[in-house]
C-alpha cells in the first residue's frame, strides 16, 4: 500500500495523499503534500489548477524568495563600490555579467538592454527557488516554490505571453500569422502543437527536477531518522544529497533562462536575419 501510495503522489503531487492507516505521519503522507486555503469549503480531492484553493506554502515561499532577491539588491545597493566588488556585489556581478553574455552571443548585443534584465531576473528567481529548499529546517510548509507545478507553470506562461508579445511586434499581425504556415502551409498544425507545447515542457522540465531532488532528499532523510540528521550526522550522505541538489537546482536555472532567451531570438527573427 505504502508504494501505491508513493505512485500516486508522484503522479499527482498537488493532491494530498492519505496515510495508508498512519494518519499522515508516513513518508507517502508527505510527498508533494501542501497547506491549502480555499474560498469556502475545500473540495475532497485537491487540484491545485482552476480551483478554489491555495497552496499556501508556496505563495509563502515564493514571497520569501523574493524578499531574499530585494534583500540581496538592497544590500549591494548600500555598499555599492566603484573598485573592485566584493561579496555579495562581486557574486551578483558574475551572474549578472554571465547571464548577460549568453543574451548577447544569443540575441546579440543591441538587445542586452531590453532583454538582460529579464534574463537575469529569471535566473536569479529560479535559481534561489531551487536552492531554498535545500536548508534544512523542520517546517513542514518549507521547499522549494519550484517544486510546486503551480510555480513552474506560472513561469512558463509568463514566458509564453512574452514570448507572443514579442514576436507580434516584430513581424506584425500578418507575420506572425504567417509564420506558422513556414516553411509549407500543411505543416500549420504542427507548428502550433510545437509553439504550444514549449511552455508545458519548460514547466514540467523544472518541476520534475526539482521536485524528483525534493524527494530524494525526503527519503534519505526518512531512512536516516529524520531530516536533520541528513545534514548534521553523516557527512558523505549530506555532502551527496546537497551537492546533487546544487548542481540540479543550477542547470535547471540556467536550462530555463537560456530556452527562454532562445525562443525569445527564434520568435523575433525575420527574413534576412
Amino acid at each position: 500500500m505504502g508504494k501505491l501510495s508513493i505512485a500516486w503522489a508522484l503522479l499527482h503531487p498537488l493532491q494530498r495523499v492519505a496515510a495508508g492507516g498512519g494518519g499522515g505521519s508516513d513518508l507517502s503522507s508527505r510527498i508533494g503534500e501542501h497547506n491549502y486555503w480555499c474560498f469556502g469549503p475545500c473540495p475532497k480531492t485537491h487540484t491545485g489548477f482552476f480551483g478554489p484553493e491555495f497552496n499556501v506554502d508556496t505563495i509563502v515561499m515564493t514571497w520569501i524568495v523574493i524578499a531574499i532577491i530585494l534583500g540581496l539588491a538592497l544590500l549591494v545597493r548600500r555598499g555599492l563600490s566603484t573598485g573592485a566588488p566584493r561579496g555579495v556585489q562581486n557574486l551578483l556581478e558574475y551572474v549578472s555579467e554571465f547571464i548577460n553574455n549568453m543574451v548577447s552571443e544569443t540575441l546579440g548585443a543591441a538587445r542586452l538592454s531590453s532583454i538582460g534584465p529579464l534574463a537575469v531576473a529569471l535566473f536569479l528567481f529560479i535559481l534561489i527557488s531551487n536552492y531554498i529548499g535545500l536548508i534544512p529546517l523542520p517546517f513542514s510548509w518549507w521547499h522549494s516554490p519550484t517544486s510546486d507545478i503551480n510555480t513552474t507553470m506560472g513561469l512558463a506562461l509568463m514566458v509564453f505571453i512574452i514570448v507572443q508579445s514579442l514576436s507580434v511586434g516584430a513581424r506584425g499581425g500578418g507575420g506572425y500569422i504567417g509564420h506558422y504556415f513556414q516553411p509549407y502551409w500543411w505543416l500549420f498544425p504542427i507548428n502550433i502543437i510545437e509553439e504550444f507545447s514549449k511552455p508545458f515542457t519548460l514547466a514540467f522540465r523544472l518541476f520534475g527536477n526539482i521536485f524528483a531532488g525534493e524527494v530524494l532528499t525526503l527519503v534519505l532523510g526518512t531512512l536516516l531518522g529524520t531530516g536533520i540528521a541528513l545534514v548534521v550526522l553523516p557527512f558523505p550522505y549530506a555532502a551527496l544529497g546537497v551537492g546533487l541538489g546544487l548542481f540540479v537546482g543550477g542547470v535547471q536555472a540556467f536550462i530555463f533562462t537560456i530556452l527562454t532567451v532562445s525562443y525569445i531570438g527564434i520568435a523575433t527573427a525575420t527574413e534576412g536575419h
